[in-house]
């Protein structure tokens, strides 16, 4: 079984009616209350604005290698062709 922890810390927000409104609307459909909803809410947000911080460690040769490989245009190829042709009659249309 998971443990849980305890909540010790206050945070303190301040919003308009209109968006307590929405909260309370947003957490009694989720079953939750407002502030279930809201650190959920908040927790997801910060979880995706660090993960999309996210750094990756690379020897100076392999990013040389990744930035050749992005310089490089492809070799006209039969996927490409039918990808480009698809492409174009989109902007035709």
């Amino acid at each position: 079984m998971a443990v849980t922890a305890l909540a010790t810390e206050v945070v303190n927000l301040r919003a308009t009616p209109d968006d307590r409104a929405l909260f309370d609307l947003a957490a009694g459909i989720k079953g939750q209350s407002r502030t279930q909803f809201i650190l959920g809410a908040a927790r997801v947000a910060a979880m995706d604005a660090v993960v999309g911080r996210s750094i990756i460690e690379t020897t100076p040769e392999a990013l040389q290698a990744f930035h050749d490989t992005l310089a490089r245009s492809p070799l006209p190829n039969a996927n490409l062709r039918k990808t480009l042709a698809a492409r174009l009659d989109q902007i035709r249309e």
